[in-house]
């Protein structure tokens, strides 16, 4: 059997959380919580995950400055990260496509397409990014 895999879920709103929790739990994924950018941030440097699911829109750090450091760091630069955000206006979807995330899924989410994202990105494949 192999190492269980690893998400971080990076999200302020606590309902959300429990949400993306439950999901990865039900296909037996280890999952890591931060309720903010700053927190993940230091997060993703201990336990090092294999995926890390990011809000959008947080206080105290933001998604796009979150994933900003953790792509510019050479220990964090190679996970993938999933945005998903209810802030679906067209300009700022092509902003966060463009950021160098992995993949990206509208708020509210469809749960089939969000097993697929995620467990397209935890093989190794790049989704709609």
């Amino acid at each position: 059997m192999g190492k269980q895999k690893c998400v971080l879920v990076i999200d302020d709103n606590k309902k959300n959380m429990e949400l993306f929790r439950d999901l990865l739990l039900m296909r037996d994924y280890r999952v890591v919580e931060a309720f903010n950018g700053k927190t993940g941030v230091a997060v993703v440097e201990k336990e090092n995950p294999d995926l890390i699911i990011l809000d959008w829109q947080m206080p105290v750090m933001s998604g796009q400055e979150t994933l900003k450091i953790l792509k510019g760091k050479p220990k964090t630069s190679g996970i993938p990260v999933l945005v998903i955000t209810a802030y679906a206006m067209y300009k700022e979807v092509e902003n966060i496509k463009n950021s160098g995330c992995e993949g990206f899924l509208n708020k509210p989410i469809d749960i089939s397409e969000f097993f697929r994202v995620t467990e397209k990105l935890l093989s190794g494949m790049k989704s709609d990014c």
